[in-house]
């Protein structure tokens, strides 16, 4: 027993902190929440009166080459019947978003801060 004690002692002995470090994996950070609000502006250009839009594809890029090239979006979502849309923990601080509302398209980044909700809005008109 005490030479099964004594080696493990010196297994954990000649282990150095840099290959604990190695052992123990990064957990993956996740930043904050993000709202997307898509509306039609019913009297522009001051846009006083807005109606949601129900059914815009809105897709969540984390870097600008990836949302100019339309390619590996990170997120996708649909707005609900209040126009909405929720994106949780993203992968990013700022995220690309691409909103497509039938010909329709609009594209905007925003900053997402680790622990905080954000909120998008995206006006439309006629």
């Amino acid at each position: 027993m005490k030479h099964l004690i004594c080696i493990l002692c010196l297994t954990l002995w000649a282990c150095n902190t840099e290959e604990m470090d190695e052992m123990i994996p990064t957990p993956v950070q996740k930043f904050g929440d993000l709202q997307v609000e898509v509306y039609n502006c019913i009297d522009p250009p001051n846009c006083q009166t807005v109606d949601p839009i129900l059914g815009a594809n809105v897709f969540i890029y984390n870097t600008e080459l990836a949302q100019s090239q339309g390619i590996n979006e990170a997120r996708f979502g649909q707005t609900d019947f209040e126009g909405k849309v929720r994106f949780t923990r993203l992968d990013s601080f700022i995220v690309y978003i691409t909103v497509i509302q039938d010909s329709l398209i609009n594209t905007s980044f925003e900053r997402v801060p680790e622990g905080s909700v954000g909120f998008h809005t995206v006006l439309f008109s006629d």
